[in-house]
């Protein structure tokens, strides 16, 4: 799944290695629209702290970005029932 990552800003003008939120991408920009992910598709750091990669969907940890992923699951689930029913005769 390709995601954004975005780091906090760390000491000294740097982005912190460890403190960051990872938000679902889609068509250029994070699915809960909470900023312009800046980051280039070679996967290195943008000037602003985004980085884009490719991380299971387990990786996901920004809250708005997590209910929008379970609210999908559920409403993919209702719409696709997994076997019809069917009747025997007696």
């Amino acid at each position: 799944m390709l995601v954004y990552i975005k780091h906090q800003p760390g000491q000294r003008g740097s982005w912190s290695e460890y403190d960051y939120t990872i938000h679902i991408a889609y068509a250029g920009r994070t699915l809960c629209k909470n900023g312009l992910p800046d980051a280039p598709a070679d996967g290195h750091l943008s000037p602003r702290g985004w980085r884009r990669v490719i991380l299971p969907a387990q990786s996901i940890s920004y809250k708005a970005c997590l209910h929008l992923l379970d609210r999908d699951a559920i409403e993919s689930t209702l719409a696709h029932p997994s076997a019809p029913h069917t009747r025997t005769s007696a």
